[in-house]
């Protein structure tokens, strides 16, 4: 007989695979409603699923580990994404090893036996850096711990957020450029999400995202929308453009911590990495003390120049 997974009584109970973990491991700071904790155990039930107890007890204890986990099976198409966030996690390794906690960083591909080998390790808490909502419950079913989810918006209150704060930045970049519907060009599907979800009452927007997949592609776009402008988010994706556009007609967004790069761009608006990972950093010391937020969602707004 199969064994009866997280995943099967989730699917039963109409709930995420995130939301079974939470309830199984009695996390009721969690905000998690009644009638949706009732499904989840009838559906528990029903299936005559058993919850493995050695991981819920390792859980309990502190090992001084915590796990990053970080999107790479795109990077063939998209090598600069690998760059992307490298300023981030270096920052927030250095003030967890400031802190006596050792960092596991894992870039997540096709396979999750690594995640296997990492899960006997009984993390404290886990970093979900740009994963895509599938893999994020994939991921997040295998750790019954606090989870952090940055650079991506998943409609899910068991997980608290940490994001850049793309609508200031947009506002911003629309104020410089003096143009109230400029091309907002971004590196990932994860943030043309965010972007659609801040202005899901403005359709004029969702077709004014442009997700750079490939450079051929992207050189494509820019050269047949010369005379537009632009507002590009992260500075790898500004210096592939530069020789292809009027520089004086976008602005750079800097999210990976290389301002250096945009010397060719007069407009330029800022986030800092070091403030985006204490936040960061914050928040998950928060979770692992159990000082739960009732606000899931965290904003990293651009720095005042």
């Amino acid at each position: 007989m199969k064994q009866v997974t997280m995943r099967d009584v989730a699917k039963v109970a109409g709930v995420s695979v995130a939301t079974v973990s939470y309830v199984i491991n009695n996390n009721e700071k969690e905000s998690i409603p009644e009638d949706t904790k009732i499904k989840v155990i009838n559906a528990i039930e029903q299936l005559g699923y058993v919850p493995n107890l050695t991981a819920r007890s390792l859980t309990r204890k502190k090992s001084g580990l915590i796990g990053v986990f970080i999107m790479s099976s795109d990077l063939d198409h998209a090598p600069w994404r690998l760059e992307s966030h490298s300023k981030f996690i270096s920052e927030l390794v250095k003030m967890l090893y400031d802190l006596n906690y050792h960092v596991i960083i894992e870039y997540l591909g096709d396979s999750k036996k690594d995640l296997n080998i990492i899960r006997e390790r009984a993390l404290d808490a886990v970093f979900l850096v740009d994963i895509n909502a599938e893999e994020v419950y994939d991921t997040a079913s295998m750790f019954k711990v606090p989870i952090i989810i940055v650079d991506n918006f998943i409609e899910d209150t068991i997980f608290h957020k940490v994001l850049i704060d793309y609508k200031s930045a947009i506002e911003e970049g629309i104020r410089l450029l003096q143009c109230n519907s400029p091309y907002i060009v971004v590196d990932s599907e994860n943030s043309k999400s965010i972007i659609e979800r801040i202005y899901k009452e403005n359709n004029d927007f969702k077709d004014k995202i442009y997700v750079v997949r490939n450079i051929d592609s992207f050189y494509k776009f820019l050269k047949d929308n010369q005379q537009r402008k632009f507002i590009i988010f992260n500075e790898f994706l500004s210096v592939l453009a530069k020789d292809h556009i009027e520089t004086k007609n976008a602005v750079a967004v800097c999210t990976s911590g290389n301002e250096y790069l945009l010397e060719a761009y007069k407009n330029r608006i800022y986030f800092d990495n070091k403030r985006k990972a204490k936040m960061s950093v914050d928040i998950i010391l928060d979770y692992i003390n159990k000082r739960y937020h009732e606000n899931k969602f965290t904003f990293i707004e651009p720095e005042k120049r």
